[in-house]
């Protein structure tokens, strides 16, 4: 038997009682900001925190709920807050419910298949009201949300590893694709200095001297070396032939 489950049978001995959310906390309503100045409290809406402003709602903590949009994103704050129209934040009674047990267990509910709006996904407080949650004992919460801190603590921890591996194989990716498709250019092309373009010269590529003759557009060039290039263009004293 679990350490819960020890618990619940020690401090629950006829089962966990369900209660209407609207027994143990109160749905408020966001508003705008746009009055404040500038300040340290953070501004909430249904994506998270769009500005900061010099004005609270609520100290916290508290559990927000979206009500338009993403349904499926609720908030944990334990500090100063102020939310927009697109959530709601809960006045909560700490008497029978940690704000922390609610936010798991609200996140557990998936809240975005309560929606019935035909546009925009929406929750209404007469919808949320009636909602029935378990309300365990204040020690059975306690417990319970240390074991699921503990797990997301431990999924934060996972995913800052992963991000740093994941960092480090896209450097290690970019560099093999660099090395890959990095090649080197190709030389088919050269350029000849000759003495006097249309008389017998000596052409110089590098340090391969070519044998002195007549040469003219589509000639062959003979290094001493044995290669052999095709004149293709004469111009200004200058030979451009190709392999």
């Amino acid at each position: 038997m679990s350490q819960i489950d020890e618990l619940i049978c020690r401090h629950c001995q006829d089962g966990v009682d369900y209660r209407p959310l609207g027994d143990v906390a109160r749905i408020r309503n966001g508003g705008d900001y746009k009055r404040f100045g500038p300040g340290d409290i953070p501004v909430y809406g249904t994506g998270g925190v769009m500005t900061y402003v010099d004005t609270f709602a609520h100290e916290g903590p508290s559990v927000l709920i979206p009500r338009k949009g993403s349904l499926n994103k609720a908030y944990y704050v334990d500090s100063p807050f102020w939310t927009v129209d697109t959530i709601f934040y809960t006045e909560i009674d700490g008497r029978l419910m940690m704000p922390r047990f609610l936010y798991f267990v609200l996140a557990n509910l998936h809240l975005e298949d309560m929606n019935q709006a035909g546009g925009v996904p929406s929750l209404t407080q007469t919808m949320l009201n009636p909602l029935r949650i378990p309300v365990p004992p204040l020690v059975v919460q306690r417990v319970i949300v240390e074991i699921l801190d503990s797990f997301t603590k431990l999924e934060a921890e996972l995913e800052a590893e992963l991000e740093a591996e994941l960092e480090a194989r896209q450097k290690q990716y970019a560099f093999y694709r660099d090395q890959l498709l990095t090649f080197p250019e190709s030389t088919h092309t050269h350029r000849f200095q000759v003495d006097d373009i249309g008389r017998t010269g000596n052409l110089y590529q590098r340090q391969a001297v070519y044998e002195s003759r007549l040469f003219g557009r589509g000639d062959r060039l003979h290094s001493l070396r044995g290669c052999t290039h095709h004149v293709q263009h004469i111009h200004d004293g200058r030979c451009e032939a190709s392999s």
